[in-house]
């Protein structure tokens, strides 16, 4: 291994670790003026039929969030928000998911959604398996599996596949069944399944700290994708936890 290799390794590693240090800085959101910090500032649109979000992120919230002409129009309908980030590179992800997000209403006071992402659901069908869904139609906001709108299933297969072989021990999974709408893990002790089930209806809280750090060793580059990967779903459902609560 070369030193370009270790460096990236440990940069990757340090950043995690001071994430986890600073896991208290989304604790205190919406403050009547932003701080010197990044992050996204997002509109929320209310009509009778839909609620619309449209996001941008910046590299300073209190610069753009009191200079940005645009933000402050006057509309009752409109609502603005603001959501600090620990890095610019997270609010450019949240803004690039979630802008233009639009949550069309029903009669029958469920959600559809119109975006390019799918909700995710988790269930356990059997007693010694767990389900995540895919769902991209019908959309009930209240439901306690209802993980929200975290990213593509294909990309979820992938890293999902990957995972297994770099968490550690007390999570991990006999095998992963695969389909179009789904993902099925099934699991051998039930310690194991409680352990991941739970980890994966928190994963916005997650810290990392399920993955094995011996596996950095034999596949850096696989290893340093899937947790990049899991980080960035941590901050899209922490973010969509705040957000759901807004347009309830």
């Amino acid at each position: 291994m070369n030193n370009t290799e270790f460096d990236i390794g440990q940069i990757v590693d340090e950043t995690f670790e001071l994430n986890k240090k600073n896991n208290v800085f989304n604790s205190v959101q919406e403050e009547i003026i932003p701080k010197d910090v990044p992050g996204v500032i997002f509109k929320v649109r209310r009509s009778l039929y839909y609620t619309h979000l449209q996001c941008s992120e910046s590299s300073n919230l209190r610069v753009d969030f009191n200079n940005s002409s645009s933000w402050n129009e006057s509309d009752d309908d409109i609502e603005i928000h603001f959501w600090e980030t620990r890095s610019f590179h997270d609010a450019k992800t949240l803004a690039r998911k979630f802008n233009e997000f639009k949550l069309l209403k029903k009669t029958d006071h469920r959600y559809g959604f119109q975006n390019h992402s799918r909700f995710w659901y988790l269930d356990q069908p059997e007693p010694n398996r767990v389900r995540l869904l895919f769902e991209n139609k019908i959309v009930n906001l209240n439901a306690p599996t209802c993980l929200g709108p975290l990213g593509d299933a294909s990309l979820a297969k992938y890293y999902f596949s990957k995972l297994g072989k770099l968490i550690s021990h007390d999570m991990g999974y006999r095998k992963i069944l695969t389909n179009n709408k789904a993902l099925i893990f099934e699991f051998s002790d039930s310690e194991n399944m409680s352990n991941f089930k739970d980890w994966l209806k928190d994963i916005s809280d997650s810290d990392l700290e399920i993955f094995n750090h011996e596996n950095y060793r034999t596949d850096q580059i696989n290893y340093l994708s899937t947790k990049t990967y899991f980080y960035e779903l941590s901050i899209i459902s922490k973010f969509w936890k705040h957000v759901s609560k807004l347009i309830r």
